[in-house]
């Protein structure tokens, strides 16, 4: 995963500190997974918008829940060189507008009468 230079240390702190329990850890490892095959095929010339979502889905070998998808999610909008991008993609696929300044959890949902 091409982590933005600036952040490199606070990452490192952030892998090894939730990497202490299992459901943390498997919220590293699958925003590790997913970062890392949205390079592959960034690589091979595919758009972001057109993998974030594929990809989110591949990633998951564990069962990850909503909640724990959303945690990815702001990882990787926070340390991943494409995050500023990567979260408005995310944020649209999730109803948003891309305009958001945090990412959207789809563990929280809205009823409206």
């Amino acid at each position: 995963m091409d982590v933005k230079p600036e952040l490199q240390a606070s990452f490192d702190k952030w892998v090894s500190f939730h990497r202490q329990v299992e459901y943390d850890r498997m919220v590293v490892d699958y925003a590790i997974a997913w970062a890392e095959l949205m390079e592959k095929h960034l690589l091979k010339g595919s758009r972001l918008e057109d993998v974030v979502m594929k990809d989110s889905f591949t990633a998951d070998h564990w069962g990850i829940s909503g909640a724990q998808n959303g945690f990815a999610a702001g990882a990787l909008s926070t340390y991943w060189v494409h995050g500023h991008k990567f979260r408005r993609v995310y944020n649209k696929s999730m109803g948003g507008t891309g305009r958001e300044k945090g990412t959207i959890n789809p563990a929280m949902y809205t009823v409206q009468n």
